[in-house]
């Protein structure tokens, strides 16, 4: 059981998926074994069925029979931030795995068991990632038990742990983030009309993502205006790109890296932003009183702090004139007018919207980050400009013609990792 550490259970739906754990280990003879079974909650679904799951899960006469004799029982529980932010939107992805980590911690406590939150992170904002101590603040009060593990992913590794200084400052961070918020052993005192507001905000915010991902002329959109086609092609990844591999392309079966990976190459950067402004904006006209009541917590509330700095982060990096170029590759310019006018719309509308929370412009709260961008700036728009160049190569030979093929695909994956470098993010 050391060996092994947790068995997890990916997309856990049901007690079912669960349970069926421990009729393996029944049937080898390891039922009373130590080896942990753990639900890893991906989609918002997920997410929001998972209080009643492991009310169940932790109830259940075998989960508490092996819980017997143990003095201080942990159960350990999987958030994915990846599937549910490309499912529904960075901000009904944050809002759902916060709702599900007071609702589990809830559950736990009333049992008596501590909870083990497994943070499935990736590198990027749209995954997860994030400064460490600023994730961990943002949680809700009570939730980290002093129990708690993390996925460190990508390039993530390299710029944390690559040497002995930054390995030693990173891991310094995460332990005392943990220590400081593990002292706050009680739950935050509950502050009903704000959740009313973030759950009305989360619904505005899906459905505005939504209206997007659900066009009928979108994945035309997606699979010309980025180079999703040729990340297919790299062998960058753990997994393949796609979760079945079948051929009919699909936003079901894409894995959320590429998903990712393929935005930031564009500079479209919506993964991290995409329904924010218009959100905002439906709640400003529909609710005004709700609207200045979330103002006010703006620079108050971690969580709400945290999240609109990282959209913010996410909005800058976009880039408006190379998301056009790359919206010339669509073939279609009705299509191509109509969503690229969507997205432009909610881009600049996110700007206003934040920069109108925080009472204070970009220009002078976030002087370092757009210095950075400007450092970087030029050589990247050359990067981009040979790259759609190198694209429109790659997707006009004749695929018969393997030898011009090749060659034009390898350009193109040179300019994905020259890239990835200069923009410091992947997937």
């Amino acid at each position: 059981a050391d060996g092994i550490g947790s068995f997890i259970i990916s997309m856990t739906r049901s007690l079912s998926d669960l349970l069926l754990v421990y009729l393996f280990l029944r049937e080898v003879g390891l039922l009373n074994s130590k080896l942990p079974v753990v639900p890893l909650l991906e989609t918002i679904e997920d997410l929001v069925a998972g209080g009643p799951i492991l009310e169940a899960f932790l109830t259940h006469p075998v989960t508490v029979a092996r819980r017997k004799g143990v003095t201080h029982p942990v159960q350990e529980v999987m958030l994915g931030y990846s599937d549910s932010n490309k499912d529904g939107g960075i901000i009904t992805s944050r809002w759902s795995i916060y709702k599900a980590e007071m609702e589990l911690t809830k559950i736990g406590n009333k049992h008596g068991v501590k909870l083990c939150f497994f943070h499935g992170r990736g590198g990027t904002i749209s995954r997860g990632g994030g400064k460490i101590h600023r994730f961990l603040e943002s949680m809700p009060i009570g939730s980290v038990s002093g129990h708690i593990k993390m996925t460190v992913q990508g390039e993530t590794i390299s710029n944390q742990f690559a040497n002995r200084l930054n390995a030693t400052y990173n891991l310094e961070v995460f332990v005392s983030s943990t220590a400081r918020q593990a002292m706050f052993s009680e739950q935050e005192e509950f502050d009903e009309r704000l959740y009313t507001i973030m759950e009305r905000l989360s619904n505005f915010a899906r459905q505005h993502y939504r209206i997007l991902l659900d066009h009928p002329q979108f994945i035309p959109f997606y699979r010309q205006a980025t180079p999703i086609d040729i990340l297919e092609q790299s062998k960058i990844g753990s997994r393949p790109s796609r979760r079945t591999g079948k051929k009919t392309f699909s936003l079901d079966d894409l894995r959320a890296i590429p998903w990712v990976f393929s935005w930031s190459q564009s500079r479209f950067n919506l993964t991290g932003w995409f329904g924010t402004g218009a959100a905002l904006q439906q709640l400003q006209s529909d609710h005004p009183e709700d609207y200045q009541y979330l103002k006010k917590q703006a620079d108050q509330w971690p969580f709400l702090k945290y999240r609109l700095i990282q959209i913010e982060t996410n909005l800058m990096n976009a880039d408006v004139s190379i998301m056009k170029a790359f919206a010339q590759l669509v073939d279609d310019k009705e299509a191509h007018q109509e969503l690229l006018e969507l997205i432009l719309s909610d881009h600049t509308e996110s700007l206003q919207q934040i920069e109108d929370l925080f009472n204070l412009p970009s220009e002078e709260r976030r002087i370092a980050k757009l210095e950075n961008i400007k450092l970087r700036g030029q050589a990247l728009a050359i990067l981009h400009r040979m790259q759609i160049n190198y694209l429109k190569q790659w997707r006009a030979t004749d695929a018969n013609d393997t030898e011009q093929k090749e060659a034009a695909l390898l350009q193109s994956l040179l300019l994905v990792n020259a890239l990835s470098g200069g923009l410091k993010s992947t997937g």
